[in-house]
């Protein structure tokens, strides 16, 4: 493990190097299940601390639970940071459970739905021959332009890791999403669940981006930052900052991800609803170094999100690896299916029956 921690400081200073507001999370497992950071970081240090703490222990990874888990906050993290790349690397080794076939048809088809974030996965296997397991990953890895790397030495890695530090060419057709303005129609119902509802208000304020107060116009307020502005306002500003589908829209002030009725939205924009006055928004630069002065996230420990029934114990995991024989793994339920939270928006399967972030009932 010290050489992993060597490698990754290493890493991560390079990274800082090329994008000084680059944030970093991990995922590893204990029993209970994954654990990672609460938020995302601009310290390296934080990363680096906690993985040394939660080491002795660490148990066998779960690589589909991971990539859930991963997914699930890359897409909180999209709902709050506009015009970032977001990189998962996952590091595995012959120790790592399989990812079953059900799972793997649940891991594609929400990475379906996430690589026009855009969203990059590389694999990094370390002394491994199956296969198998490499062309699940590889289907992975592919679907986001990634790749997958197979090392057989500790040296190596410091290499590949020096390689994917540097940062990605978005994928063409990402870019073109973004330069027509438009999603995949199929993940439509994806980006609304992704944003929030407006939460309207009756208080009267002056309105940040026409910068009057009128009794007679309905306002909301963003349920990140709590700015109140009109709601015709919100829609004439969903053209300057949707996603690429038209009622869906960063907020003027904190840029959270937020969604207002479409037919209204049109009715605005087409101009059957009279148009305001525009407003500046604040520069991302600055708003980026604001969001980063939050205090440092905590270790979130979580229920397996794909969690796997084992037909004998997990051994709690020692580096190097030492062999074991390979166990079966069976899926919890083979109808698994990705859904959202009606209550918060988290990304769960529908193996929970409650909300493991709000104990809503499901």
């Amino acid at each position: 493990m010290r050489e992993v921690y060597n490698t990754l400081q290493a890493f991560f200073e390079l990274k800082k190097s090329l994008d000084p507001s680059v944030r970093f999370n991990f995922i590893l497992f204990k029993e209970s299940g994954p654990n990672f950071l609460e938020s995302f970081t601009i310290d390296p240090e934080i990363v680096l601390n906690a993985l040394k703490d939660l080491e002795p222990e660490i148990v066998r990874a779960n690589v589909a639970g991971g990539i859930f888990s991963a997914l699930t906050l890359i897409t909180e993290v999209f709902k709050e940071i506009p015009d970032k790349c977001f990189r998962l690397i996952v590091l595995t080794d012959s120790g790592s459970i399989k990812i079953p076939m059900p799972y793997l048809m649940q891991l594609q088809e929400l990475i379906d739905k996430v690589f026009t974030f855009p969203f990059f996965i590389d694999v990094v296997r370390f002394n491994i021959d199956d296969t198998e397991e490499d062309k699940k990953l590889m289907s992975l890895a592919k679907m986001c332009k990634g790749f997958i790397h197979e090392i057989n030495s500790m040296d190596s890695l410091p290499d590949i890791l020096e390689v994917l530090a540097i940062k990605r060419d978005i994928p063409l057709d990402a870019m073109r999403f973004q330069e027509n303005n438009k999603k995949p129609k199929f993940n439509l119902s994806f980006y609304e669940d992704v944003a929030e509802n407006v939460i309207p208000v009756e208080e009267k304020v002056t309105c940040p981006i026409c910068q009057e107060k009128k009794s007679d116009e309905k306002m909301f307020q963003c349920p990140s930052c709590l700015s109140i502005i009109h709601e015709i306002c919100g829609a004439q500003w969903a053209k300057e900052s949707h996603i690429g589908i038209s009622h869906i829209f960063r907020c003027h002030h904190c840029y959270y991800l937020l969604k207002l009725d479409r037919n209204f939205v049109l009715d605005v924009q087409s101009g059957k609803i009279p148009k305001k006055k525009k407003v500046k928004k604040v520069g991302f630069p600055a708003f980026l170094e604001k969001h980063n002065l939050v205090l440092k996230p905590q270790i979130k420990n979580v229920e397996d999100p794909m969690g796997v029934i084992l037909l004998k114990p997990v051994d709690t995991m020692h580096f190097p690896m030492q062999s074991r024989k390979k166990e079966t793994v069976s899926p919890r339920n083979k109808d698994l299916k990705v859904i959202f939270c009606i209550n918060c928006g988290r990304i769960i399967t529908s193996s929970y029956k409650e909300c493991p972030t709000c104990s809503f009932p499901l």
